[in-house]
């Protein structure tokens, strides 16, 4: 089915308006698909920056578990230094009990 109009060829009135119909169907897709790609784009943002505040807090963690096992070794040193003085000052309070 054709028109003819001053020698031109024009498609049928259903056909423009099914064309019509399918242009606003692929627009109104076209523009759920931007929204849905800017959501997605969102939310990979959100998430690549909740991951570097956990390897941040990660890092603090193991900063302070270092700390704790430096302090642990400094503490483990000066209780052995008490403890050999306890012995040698025990010893020496055993040798005053009795002397020769």
């Amino acid at each position: 089915m054709s028109l003819k109009l001053s020698r031109q060829i024009l498609p049928s009135p259903v056909i423009v308006i099914y064309f019509s119909e399918f242009s606003y169907y692929a627009m109104f897709r076209l523009d759920e698909a931007k929204k849905s790609a800017a959501d997605t784009r969102e939310k990979i943002e959100r998430q690549s920056q909740q991951l570097s505040n956990y390897e941040a807090e990660m890092k603090l963690l193991r900063q302070r578990g270092d700390n704790w096992e430096n302090e642990r070794e400094k503490n483990k040193g000066q209780i052995d230094t008490l403890q050999d003085t306890v012995s040698r000052a025990r010893v020496v309070s055993i040798v005053s009990l009795f002397p020769r």
